[in-house]
């Protein structure tokens, strides 16, 4: 009876219901049909093994681990040739079960890898969150050459580590990204400085969501734009940009 008196005033919260934010990173970039199947290869339940996994019968293998690429059997590559010539470079789009994703060019194809299983480099298993011997769907792609790369580092300590070694930011990012076979939006690479090893996410790419770093005229260099974002961590952007 209170509440329907006039002048009453009455103290109480609302709930509002909002959207989801949009992704930043658009899953249709990423999505499968965005990129053609090279060399009709797809293999689907691979088994992964880090290189030190994989050193019981293959011997040292720890060079993989330097690059950010996928060693496979080398009964694949013979199959492919037995049907048509191998399209260079041979890029490949690894999707885990839980449907992340990375692109990479193959690393070699090894005579004693046993069929079935792959070799990656740990630090990309922990990107795509797998561990030795869990399943990932390999799948040869045709990848766009990159033209622009958009990176965001993890920590601001990054900036403080290029400072000590008084290097430009741009031209160490360019110079550590060109090392490596291709990229994809939404995951990590790592950058090492002074024997540290600091996380960079991949913001943006271009033309695609995944592009490839690597020509099939490994002599012919070519040039790309690097940008990014300051860190979650860091304090003055304006103070980094000057």
């Amino acid at each position: 009876r209170v509440l329907l008196e006039p002048g009453t005033e009455v103290d109480t919260s609302v709930a509002v219901v909002r959207s989801y934010p949009a992704p930043k990173v658009p899953l249709q970039r990423l999505r499968t049909a965005a990129f053609a199947t090279a060399n009709s290869f797809e293999r689907k339940g691979l088994k992964v093994m880090s290189p030190e996994m994989a050193m019981p019968f293959l011997g040292n293998v720890e060079r993989l681990e330097l690059t950010d690429k996928i060693a496979l059997p080398l009964e694949y590559l013979e199959e492919i040739c037995s049907r048509r010539a191998l399209e260079s470079p041979a890029m490949f789009e690894l999707k885990t079960s839980l449907g992340r994703k990375r692109h990479c060019a193959v690393f070699d194809w090894v005579d004693g890898i046993p069929t079935g299983h792959a070799i990656l480099p740990r630090w990309v298993m922990e990107d795509l969150c797998i561990e030795d011997w869990e399943e990932v769907h390999v799948r040869g792609v045709k990848l766009e050459l990159v033209s622009y790369v958009k990176v965001q580092p993890h920590s601001a300590d990054f900036y403080e580590a290029a400072a000590a070694i008084g290097i430009d930011i741009k031209t160490l990012l360019t110079e550590s990204l060109s090392i490596l076979s291709g990229l994809t939006e939404d995951t990590c690479v790592p950058i090492h400085i002074g024997g540290n090893t600091y996380s960079m996410q991949v913001v943006e790419l271009r033309p695609q969501g995944a592009v490839r770093i690597i020509d099939s005229d490994v002599e012919d260099h070519f040039e790309f734009q690097v940008d990014f974002e300051p860190a979650p961590d860091l304090q003055d952007e304006a103070e980094l940009r000057a």
